[in-house]
C-alpha cells in the first residue's frame, strides 16, 4: 500500500492544484522538517505519472537519489534516472535527477518536461543546473520545495516565484502530536564558541576561522561533561565545523565511555546506513558530523542535537534542529533536546 497522507498534507496538495489551476506556473512549496516533504512530493509525482506528466525531479545529493526512489517506489511508480552508476531510461515519465550529474549530460534538456521539482528548492533552484532548466523549460510548471525558504546572500525565492502553499508551522505540528515537543539548554557563556572577530564569507562565517574558535581541546571536552549532566545514554547527533572537528568530538565521547562515531561526506553508502541503524539501536550513542546529517538524514529515534557549529544561515540552524523534532513512538522518544554551545 502506498504511504496514507496526513490531513495537511493532502490540503497542501489540494492548495497546489488550485494555485496551477489559476494559472500560476513558479510556486513555492514549504514544509518544515518532519512535516513529510518526501511524502508530498511522492504523492505528487504519482498523480503527475496518473495524468501523464513529464516531469525533472532535482536533488543535489546522492543520498537523496536513494530517499526520493525508495519513497517512488512506495507510490509504485517508474522511475528514470541522470546519476552516475544508475540505470538511465529517458522513456520514463519521471526523471530523478542529480543536479552534478545534470552537468555533464545534455539529453535531458531536449527532453518534454511538463514539470520541474525542485528538491531542498533554495539550493537547487539556484543553482547553475536550475537556472538551465528554468530557461530551457520556460512553460513548464516549476515547484520549488523545501523546509527553510530564507537563503543567505541577496536572491531569494520570492524573488522568482509567483506564489507559495505551505504545510502548517512546526508550533502548529507539535500540537497535532506530528512532531515531538523540544527542550533547549545552552552551555555557560565562558564555555561556549567565541565568533568575535571571526570573518564572513558569503554571508556566513569563514570556516577556518570557526574551526579555530570551536575545535578547541576545552570545549570538546566541556560538551562531553555537559551531555552527562543534560541527556546522558540518550540517541545525539552532532553538528560540526568540518570532518577535523567531528572526528575530535567523537573520539573525545569515545575516551569518556561513550560509543560515538564520525559519518562524513566519503562515508560509503552502505556504512553510513549500518551507522544509523546503530544509533537507532543504540549500538553507538554519538553521532557526529559536518553537514552530512543537515540535511537529507531522517532517523526519528534521534533525541538530542549537539549545535557545535555557529552559523549566520537562520536556513542551516533550523535544517540542524529539524532533524530532532520528529516523532519515534517506537523507541519511547518522548521529546527532542538541543544542547548549544554553538550560541
Amino acid at each position: 500500500m502506498p504511504p496514507q497522507l496526513r490531513p495537511y498534507q493532502l490540503q497542501l496538495i489540494l492548495d497546489l492544484y488550485d494555485r496551477i489551476k489559476q494559472g500560476n506556473k513558479r510556486i513555492a512549496i514549504i514544509a518544515g522538517t518532519g512535516a513529510g516533504k518526501t511524502v508530498i512530493a511522492g504523492q505528487i509525482c504519482a498523480h503527475a505519472q496518473a495524468g501523464r506528466q513529464r516531469m525533472l525531479f532535482l536533488v543535489h545529493l546522492d543520498i537523496l537519489v536513494d530517499q526520493t526512489y525508495d519513497k517512488m517506489k512506495a507510490f509504485g511508480l517508474d522511475c528514470g534516472f541522470i546519476k552516475a552508476g544508475w540505470d538511465e531510461n529517458p522513456d520514463a515519465t519521471i526523471q530523478i535527477a542529480s543536479i552534478q550529474t545534470m552537468a555533464r549530460r545534455h539529453w535531458w534538456q531536449t527532453w518534454p518536461a511538463d514539470i520541474i521539482f525542485y528538491d531542498e528548492g533554495h539550493i537547487t533552484f539556484f543553482s547553475q543546473v536550475g537556472k538551465r532548466a528554468r530557461d530551457l523549460f520556460p512553460k513548464a510548471i516549476h515547484l520549488v520545495m523545501t523546509a527553510t525558504p530564507k537563503r543567505l546572500g541577496h536572491e531569494q525565492l520570492g524573488d522568482y516565484m509567483e506564489t507559495f502553499v505551505a504545510s502548517p508551522v512546526p508550533s502548529e505540528l507539535q500540537r497535532q502530536g506530528f512532531l515531538a515537543p523540544m527542550r533547549y539548554a545552552t552551555i555557560p557563556e565562558t564555555a561556549s564558541v567565541n565568533v568575535n572577530g571571526l570573518r564572513i564569507v558569503d554571508g556566513d562565517y569563514e570556516t577556518k576561522g570557526l574551526r579555530n574558535a570551536c575545535d578547541r581541546p576545552e570545549l570538546v571536552a566541556r560538551i562531553v561533561q555537559e551531555w552527562f549532566r543534560f541527556c546522558p545514554g540518550l540517541r545525539t547527533i552532532s553538528f560540526c565545523v568540518d570532518t577535523t572537528h567531528a572526528e575530535h568530538v567523537a573520539e573525545t565521547f569515545c575516551a569518556a565511555g561513550v560509543p560515538a562515531a564520525c559519518v562524513k561526506a566519503r562515508t560509503p553508502k552502505k556504512k553510513r546506513r549500518q551507522l544509523y541503524e546503530d544509533l537507532r539501536n543504540q549500538k553507538i550513542l554519538v553521532l557526529t558530523s559536518c553537514d552530512v546529517i543537515s540535511i537529507g538524514f531522517d532517523e526519528p529515534s534521534v533525541e538530542v542535537g549537539l549545535l557545535l557549529r555557529p552559523t549566520q544561515s537562520e536556513a542551516l540552524h533550523l535544517q540542524q534542529i529539524g532533524r530532532v523534532m520528529r516523532i519515534s513512538p517506537g523507541t519511547g522518544k518522548r521529546e527532542g533536546k538541543i544542547l548549544d554551545q554553538a550560541g
